[in-house]
C-alpha cells in the first residue's frame, strides 16, 4: 500500500464554483487509485487492464472526496492509470 504524504499544496479550485471543470488530480487521489487498483489487481488479469467495473468502483471512492476540480471520467482514471503504471516512483510491491 502507498501512503499519503501531506506536504501536497491545496487546490485553489474549489469544486462547484465553475472556474475550472478539468479534473484535478493530487496526491491523495493518485494513492486512492493505486491502492484502490492494487486491491482490485486480481480482477485485471495478468496484464493489469482494467476493465471499466474497476474504474468505476474507484470513481465512487473519489466522487467522495474530490474538493477541486471537475469530476474524473472513465478516461481520466484510464490515463491515470497508464500514467502513474509506467513511473516507477509511484509503484513499488
Amino acid at each position: 500500500m502507498l501512503t499519503l504524504n501531506m506536504s501536497t499544496s491545496p487546490c485553489s479550485t474549489v469544486l462547484g464554483t465553475g472556474i475550472d471543470n478539468k479534473a484535478h488530480w493530487n496526491q491523495a487521489d493518485e494513492v486512492a487509485l493505486i491502492n484502490y487498483l492494487i486491491k482490485h489487481k486480481s480482477e485485471a488479469g495478468s496484464r493489469a487492464s482494467f476493465k471499466q467495473e474497476q474504474f468505476q468502483g474507484v470513481s465512487r471512492i473519489l466522487r467522495e472526496c474530490t474538493i477541486c476540480g471537475g469530476p474524473k471520467t472513465l478516461t481520466a482514471f484510464r490515463s491515470k492509470w497508464t500514467w502513474v503504471s509506467l513511473d516507477p516512483c509511484h509503484i513499488s510491491s
